[in-house]
């Protein structure tokens, strides 16, 4: 992380990284995987848990009423450590994904880890698309002093964080490459 930017929950930290993640390609759809969980805001609150279209091609479910169908349309789906089927849809998707956000423990449906290649097909899928990588790493920073990045050996563009930084305390940051922070500088 070259650069960070504190938020008052992980929620927000989330919110704002896919806000600089379309800031900095310029693109407006994210791909997040079925059964991730990365807060409330609208764009993280589809496919949480419901099971929607094969598991080789999940479709995006809103997790309550309220979700507009134009949000629905800029969320695609990727099925938890299936490499083949992500691999697929991200290139099917890859000139509008800003970004592919991923927990790499899933820590909302029993703490499932990501198999390692899965997180690294991640990143190698990303690089050279202009589409960032974000890791949730909310609850897995606790895996190691450098979360799960440092354990799994792959390092995502943009990294969210939530109360474990503040000791329990309603805080969350966000941060990453410098280039990218940079839609955030007060000088803009």
């Amino acid at each position: 992380v070259q650069s960070l930017r504190f938020t008052n929950s992980g929620t927000e930290g989330v919110m704002l990284a896919i806000r600089a993640a379309r800031a900095y390609t310029g693109k407006a759809k994210i791909a997040k995987i079925e059964g991730g969980y990365h807060g409330t805001s609208d764009h993280v609150s589809i496919s949480v848990t419901t099971r929607a279209g094969s598991p080789e091609d999940p479709q995006p479910m809103p997790s309550s009423r309220g979700i507009t169908p134009n949000t629905l349309a800029d969320v695609v789906v990727l099925p938890f450590n299936n490499a083949v089927a992500a691999r697929r849809i991200i290139a099917q998707y890859r000139d509008e994904l800003a970004a592919v956000i991923v927990e790499p423990a899933l820590g909302g449906v029993g703490y499932i880890p990501a198999e390692p290649e899965f997180l690294e097909a991640l990143r190698e899928m990303c690089d050279g698309q202009n589409i960032l990588l974000i890791f949730d790493e909310v609850q897995t920073l606790r895996m190691s002093p450098g979360g799960a990045q440092q354990w799994f050996k792959v390092f995502p563009d943009l990294t969210c964080l939530g109360k474990i930084i503040g000791g329990g305390l309603p805080v969350g940051d966000f941060g990453g490459r410098a280039d990218i922070m940079e839609a955030f500088a007060a000088t803009r």
